[in-house]
């Protein structure tokens, strides 16, 4: 099984971190790639995204929330053999630091 992990840090509140992660409808705002995005940030909800890249096809995610725990963590799961994965588990955590 092969796992990528990438951090970022954010100087902003944490609180303001996890409105922005949970806010779907924005995230074009913020993300050229994606186009639209809905859901609720709640385990077993499915989320909807269209994804298109400059000059690509465009494509839909449905991606199953598997954790939402309020102000720290968003895990998500996709089925996605298009890309050569079986199964992507997106793991978006928020924590402050200092």
């Amino acid at each position: 099984m092969t796992h990528l992990l990438t951090e970022i840090s954010i100087t902003a509140p944490p609180s303001r971190i996890w409105h922005l992660l949970t806010d779907f409808a924005s995230y074009p705002q913020w993300n050229p790639f994606i186009r639209r995005a809905s859901g609720e940030p709640r385990e077993g909800a499915q989320l909807e995204v269209y994804l298109k890249p400059s000059g690509a096809r465009g494509m839909t995610f449905r991606p199953r929330v598997l954790k939402a725990e309020s102000g720290r963590e968003l895990r998500m799961l996709e089925m996605d053999t298009r890309r050569g994965f079986e199964e992507m588990n997106r793991a978006l955590k928020v924590r402050a630091e200092g």
